[in-house]
Parts: C-alpha cells; sequence; structure tokens
C-alpha cells in the first residue's frame, strides 16, 4: 500500500486527480511486484511509519501557519488522501496525524528529531520529505509566505540551507511541468508554431529543472544531466536507503530529468545522449 500512497501523492501534486491516478497505477505495480520480496522487518516497518505520521502533521503544522486552518485547506487535505486512494482506515489515520500538527500545542521540534534519528544521514528520503511537503504547500496552486517562511525552519532543521531549500523548490515546480505525459507535445507546438513565448517559458522550466542557466555550455549542459540522472538514479538511491516501495517516485524523477534534458537537446539541434 505504501507504494500506492507515494506515487498517488506525487501524482497529485505534480498532476493533478489525473496524475494522482497513474501515480496509484505504478505505485500498485511496485506493490504488487516488490510484496513477495519483502519479509516482514521491524525496523523498516517502523521507519514508514515515521515518515507517514510525521508527514501529516508537518502537513497540519503548514496549514495552521498563518494563524488558522480554515475549510478549504482542510476539503484540500481530504480531497489529497482521497486522491492518495488511502483506506478508510488511513484516512482516519492521516487526519488525526494532521489534527495533530494543528494543533497549538504540537512539538514540530520533536517530530522533526524524531524524523532525524530515524532517517539519519538518508539525505534521499530527507529531500523526498521536503518534497513532499511542497506537494501540499502548493495544494492550492501558490504557497504563503507564513508556509514559506516555516518550510525554511523546517529544512533548516534538516539540515537546508535556505539556499538548498530555494534549489529543491524551483526543480520541484520545473518538474511539475513535465509529470504530464503530454509535456514534449506541448513544448514543440508552441515552439514552433506560437510567437507567444510560451515554448521558450517552458524550455527555461528544463534548464531550471537541470540546475543550470540557458546560458550553459553544451558541456555543462551534459554534464548537469549526468550528475542529476547519478544522484536520482533508483539504484542508486536505494543503495543509499531508499525503501524498495519508493523507487516509483525516484523512477518519476529520472523520467522527467530525461525529459528536460532532450527538450534541451533538441532545441540545439542536438542528438539526445542515451
Amino acid at each position: 500500500m505504501i507504494g500506492k500512497i507515494l506515487g498517488a501523492l506525487f501524482g497529485f501534486g505534480l498532476g493533478g486527480p489525473l496524475g494522482a491516478f497513474f501515480g496509484i497505477l505504478v505505485g500498485h505495480s511496485f506493490d504488487r511486484g516488490l510484496s513477495a520480496q519483502l519479509a516482514p522487518n521491524p525496523i523498516r516497518d517502523k521507519a514508514q511509519k515515521v515518515f507517514f505520521d510525521v508527514t501529516f502533521q508537518v502537513i497540519g503544522c503548514l496549514a495552521k501557519a498563518d494563524g488558522r486552518v480554515n475549510e478549504k485547506e482542510i476539503q484540500q487535505t481530504r480531497q489529497m488522501m482521497r486522491d492518495m486512494g488511502l483506506s478508510h482506515d488511513q484516512m482516519i489515520r492521516a487526519m488525526h496525524q494532521f489534527n495533530a500538527g494543528k494543533d497549538p500545542d504540537f512539538n514540530l521540534a520533536q517530530a522533526l528529531d524524531t524524523f532525524n534519528d530515524t532517517f539519519k544521514g538518508q539525505w534521499p528520503l530527507r529531500k523526498l520529505f521536503m518534497e513532499m511537503l511542497l506537494v501540499a504547500a502548493y495544494a492550492d496552486g501558490s504557497i504563503q509566505p507564513q508556509e514559506q517562511h516555516l518550510l525554511m525552519d523546517i529544512a533548516n532543521e534538516l539540515g537546508y540551507s535556505p539556499g538548498k531549500l530555494a534549489e529543491i523548490e524551483r526543480q520541484f515546480l520545473a518538474q511539475r511541468n513535465f509529470y504530464d505525459t503530454g509535456f514534449e507535445h506541448r513544448y514543440h507546438h508552441q515552439h514552433h508554431t506560437s510567437s507567444s513565448g510560451q515554448g521558450a517559458h517552458q524550455l527555461d522550466k528544463a534548464y531550471d529543472l537541470l540546475g543550470i542557466s540557458n546560458g550553459a555550455s553544451d558541456a555543462e549542459v551534459k554534464k548537469a544531466w549526468r550528475k542529476m540522472m547519478s544522484e536520482h538514479h533508483p539504484d542508486k538511491l536505494a543503495s543509499k536507503g531508499l525503501p524498495p516501495d519508493m523507487m516509483q517516485v525516484a523512477n518519476e524523477k529520472a523520467k522527467a530529468i530525461q525529459a528536460a534534458y532532450k527538450v534541451i537537446c533538441e532545441s540545439r539541434n542536438q542528438k539526445v545522449s542515451s
């Protein structure tokens, strides 16, 4: 189930309800394929529980960042849970954690200490956690100043500088433009038939996703692509501690990086490296 949950959460955050649907399908394939290989593991199960509980607690805390949680934010959270494919019991558990996080007595520092202790040194999982918080923060299409300040505090507790958080956020937003499988078609249509500048805007997002400027040399583009593919390669992430049930998230990231690189190469009339 954890594969469907994570796949749907990223699908919803990056592609809306339709993205969530495909995320569930991808996650289900991982759950089904891995279930026979994964024997009961108390340590792993505890870590997954911490990841689930702390995530929803902090989402609740983010919702309360502006001083109150309005009905719209509650409905958005419930809709997110439904789009994640949570069972009735899981939704109750998630809302319990969400409510705990928005409680005035919620101890954010303690929750983050628990997360840090559980995932000590596991930077890919820490980044994944921050990206899931960004999914929640951008659920209504934009992020509020109070949420941004709180995200900076959380990132600091996890060992991320303001600059690193800005990079994670910029790449998260850029990836949203690549999650839809129709992105490349839209790019080429706009690039070749429109003078509105939308094609150029989306090309800029490709550069943002790779963390480089549009003035980068061909060699710099390839270097950035290889570096990001190396950092986000599913097998490499698994070797650093990414649970197998979360592998579909790594696959989506790798697919987005490859799509961005392809768009840049084709805009420069270059052959795409394999």
